[in-house]
């Protein structure tokens, strides 16, 4: 679906929201920093309370920007005296719903120099919180600082798809589906029979049917169009 059926990023109803468990360290504390600053903060704590799927949906494309935490509980060397801190990190795919929905994406210390994705030629545009500061007072004043929100809202968006894109999906089911045939190493634990492996390249096949008929539904061309792609595809 093109950005323009996004809801506006100005005319949304929350600056940050915030959906996690605030049973872990310092997550209270950054949420009660976040509302100091900026108005509209939505909290969900999920370690109470469950959270549908459409309340998620609406929650995120409602948004404007998005705080992603990659630190863990507490760090542990594990016996060593530098163990290396971005083995203690962690992606998580939140933030990939947030940039579909076109949100801006600050986030702390990553793991990797960008975040990973199925294409390595697009890279999600995150802003990286630096060390030590706060972060909700860098967010303000990033914001604040002649931030064009729109403009990155959109690339956000757009390289989300990109980076994960019917085609890189399916070329990730294609790799899972050789390396069950070949028995490699990485899937050996797993044998299919002929009845298996007939399933699996059914829903798979029905998969991406179904992806390339809703965008050709979604799509904005004449409805001739749409039903001569349509043709096309069967």
């Amino acid at each position: 679906k093109p950005y323009e059926s996004l809801i506006p990023i100005k005319d949304r109803l929350y600056d940050f929201s915030f959906i996690g468990r605030l049973d872990r360290p310092g997550r209270t504390e950054l949420v009660r920093e976040l509302e100091r600053n900026f108005s509209n903060v939505y909290l969900h704590d999920s370690s109470t309370e469950y959270l549908t799927s459409d309340n998620l949906n609406f929650i995120i494309q409602n948004t404007r920007f998005l705080i992603n935490l990659t630190s863990v509980q507490s760090k542990n060397s594990y016996g060593f005296k530098k163990f290396p801190e971005y083995l203690q990190l962690q992606e998580k795919s939140r933030i990939l719903e947030y940039a579909a929905s076109g949100c801006i994406l600050f986030t702390e210390t990553l793991p990797k120099k960008s975040f990973s994705t199925l294409n390595s030629k697009f890279a999600l545009p995150v802003i990286e919180i630096p060390r030590g500061i706060n972060k909700s007072d860098f967010c303000l004043e990033y914001i604040s600082n002649n931030l064009n929100i729109e403009e990155l809202s959109r690339q956000t968006y757009e390289t989300a798809y990109k980076c994960f894109s019917i085609s890189n999906i399916n070329a990730i089911f294609n790799k899972i589906l050789d390396d069950l045939k070949i028995n490699s190493a990485k899937y050996s634990e797993f044998n299919l029979n002929k009845i298996e492996d007939k399933e699996v390249k059914y829903n798979y096949t029905k998969f991406i049917i179904y992806s390339e008929i809703s965008l050709i539904i979604s799509s904005k061309i004449s409805m001739k169009r749409k039903f001569k792609n349509f043709f096309k595809l069967i």
